[in-house]
């Protein structure tokens, strides 16, 4: 026996059907999904809701493909987990604050999400991380967005460049 509370999405086992919580609801079996969602009119929207984290983590995962129109050579997908984020951002900091690449370097070997590495100049690497910042933050927004219950649209991830 059961009772079930917020939206259908937690129970507990629970014997006395005349002795149950404001909000909870008593099967006494495991209920289906559809019983559930006959009982809580907001378990369809509730369980939604529950699946926005693994969508923006896959997002994420799944790393930003770009499409350089100027410079094909850089043409891939690459990584945007929190590590190269943080990465792409150390780099791309120095060179904004008119360090320049690491060591005087004109190019920095960054690889794609396979491990090719491709030859970004200090603006094409600025732009990329640009980019990569841009997709990070339309993914956390979104999430939030949905998360509220806002209707909201992920973000493509591929990025043409020009």
């Amino acid at each position: 026996m059961y009772a079930y509370s917020n939206n259908g999405l937690s129970f507990r086992a629970w014997k006395d059907p005349g002795d149950l919580m404001e909000g909870e609801v008593f099967f006494d079996h495991q209920p289906t999904d559809e019983e559930i969602a006959n009982a809580f009119p907001g378990y369809a929207a509730a369980s939604a809701l529950l699946a926005v984290p693994g969508q923006s983590a896959a997002l994420m995962a799944g790393g930003l493909t770009f499409t350089w129109s100027a410079n094909a050579a850089l043409d891939g997908t690459y990584d945007v987990d929190p590590v190269q984020q943080q990465r792409i951002q150390a780099i791309g900091a120095g060179i904004a604050a008119g360090k320049g690449l690491p060591h005087g370097a004109t190019t920095i070997a960054w690889p794609d999400h396979s491990g090719v590495p491709h030859l970004f100049t200090q603006d094409e690497f600025l732009d990329f991380g640009k980019a990569c910042e841009d997709f990070v933050y339309d993914i956390l927004t979104t999430e939030s967005a949905k998360l509220q219950g806002i209707d909201a649209e992920w973000p493509a991830p591929s990025v043409p460049h020009p």
